[in-house]
């Protein structure tokens, strides 16, 4: 630590070339940690999934007859099945987007453990056709209290009374604790089937609780089995293989967030490297004093090395920094459709970037440091 005023003052010798090189790489760590920021985030709510729920569909996306709840509740090893009808819906206006769920409350909480609602607010929403439960973000969003009458606009699914406007009334509130910041509706699926103009008496989505998650492949067989000589059939799925079909739509975003992020740290290094070579050619004769003074070769290269390190270390601090608080605004932007956190190990990835950039960067400056000549050091003027 005795050295640290020495290896700060090295740093800011020349203070515009170390403020830009400095600024220039914390630009690179904070794109660094929006992207692992974002697609860590993806991958958590990916390994949250489930691994004793069911996703059964038609691989063609056709809706479902409810009709075949009944019979998935008959096979061996399902414990419940419930349903969900999902759809983006608006408030007052096309930027304040969210999500509606159509569910059946009486099954949607036992199977969904992580939505926390009251059971007061679920009982009030199931005596109200009307009723819905709203995300606490939704609420915080717009200002939503409990016995509020609102008004949803969902495009996507036309009332057989006219229009896309769907008058709902807020009995109370439900915690998505898996994506907190995402604004969500929970209404009733009766509600939605009885008024809506077409595809009545079908689902988007059986959900299935199993009782062994070690059979998940048995029953999702024998579930297709059942329908595999009906005009819809059905592909039923763990909920984890689920979330990353969903993912691989989108193709593999850490693959392109690895290529992105390697020819960023490539210019990053190179960056780093000119200035600290430029930064040793100009101190040349520093060096030698320093060495003349009684520094040892490996003291003056470690010297070296240290500059290299405080000038990565500052630059992915203020860059992460910047990144972990843009990533929730992010987040809240985009209505919580872009999942935006900043998982811990993002930080130490990005922390340990920054040493491995200083240690390559610094690395030929060190050793020609290390092999300076006090004599043909101090003869240049």
């Amino acid at each position: 630590m005795k050295y640290l005023p020495l290896i700060w003052s090295g740093l800011w010798r020349w203070r515009t070339r170390t403020t830009m090189t400095l600024l220039s790489a914390a630009m690179a760590f904070f794109l660094f940690g929006m992207l692992k920021g974002v697609d860590g985030s993806i991958k958590q709510l990916a390994g949250a999934a489930h691994i004793d729920r069911l996703i059964s569909g038609n691989p063609a996306l056709l809706p479902l007859p409810l009709a075949y709840l009944r019979e998935v509740e008959q096979v061996p090893g399902v414990a419940a099945v419930t349903y969900a009808n999902a759809a983006m819906g608006s408030y007052q206006k096309p930027a304040n987007r969210l999500f509606v769920y159509a569910i059946d409350p009486r099954q949607y909480f036992s199977i969904y453990p992580e939505t926390v609602a009251a059971h007061s607010d679920q009982d009030s929403m199931r005596r109200n056709p009307a009723g819905i439960l709203v995300s606490l973000s939704a609420a915080r969003m717009f200002g939503w209290k409990r016995g509020d009458r609102i008004t949803i606009h969902m495009g996507s699914v036309p009332r057989e009374a006219g229009g896309a406007d769907w008058p709902m009334e807020i009995m109370g509130f439900c915690d998505y604790t898996t994506s907190p910041d995402t604004p969500i509706i929970l209404m009733n699926y009766a509600y939605l089937d009885a008024a809506r103009l077409s595809g009545k008496g079908t689902v988007q989505r059986l959900i299935v609780l199993i009782r062994d998650p070690g059979r998940s492949g048995a029953i999702s067989g024998a579930v297709d089995s059942l329908f595999a000589n009906s005009p819809i059939t059905t592909r039923t799925e763990t909920e984890k293989d689920f979330a990353q079909a969903q993912l691989s739509q989108i193709g593999d975003v850490g693959f392109f967030v690895n290529a992105i992020m390697s020819a960023v740290f490539f210019t990053l290094l190179l960056l780093v490297a000119n200035s600290l070579l430029r930064s040793f050619r100009e101190r040349r004769r520093e060096f030698a004093v320093l060495k003349a003074l009684g520094f040892s070769d490996g003291k003056v290269a470690v010297l070296v090395i240290a500059e290299a390190a405080m000038l990565c270390g500052l630059s992915a601090l203020v860059g992460l920094g910047l990144a972990r608080g843009v990533l929730p605004l992010l987040g809240r932007a985009t209505g919580g459709l872009l999942p935006a956190l900043m998982p811990p190990s993002v930080l130490f990835v990005g922390i340990a970037a920054a040493m491995l950039v200083a240690l390559a960067s610094g690395a030929i400056p060190a050793w020609r440091a290390q092999r300076l000549s006090i004599a043909d050091a101090l003869s240049v003027h």
